[in-house]
């Protein structure tokens, strides 16, 4: 079976590493960030 995944980075260094999330994970980040449980960068 083949996984869906997000892949995030920097888009100010397009080169750059990326962090990959299966799309339960980047449910909860997103989650964490919008509830607070995660600072927003500045």
């Amino acid at each position: 079976m083949r996984q869906r995944l997000s892949s995030v980075r920097d888009s100010k260094v397009a080169d750059g590493p990326a962090l990959v999330f299966r799309p339960a994970g980047w449910t909860a980040c997103v989650g964490a960030v919008t509830d607070g449980r995660l600072p927003r960068p500045q």
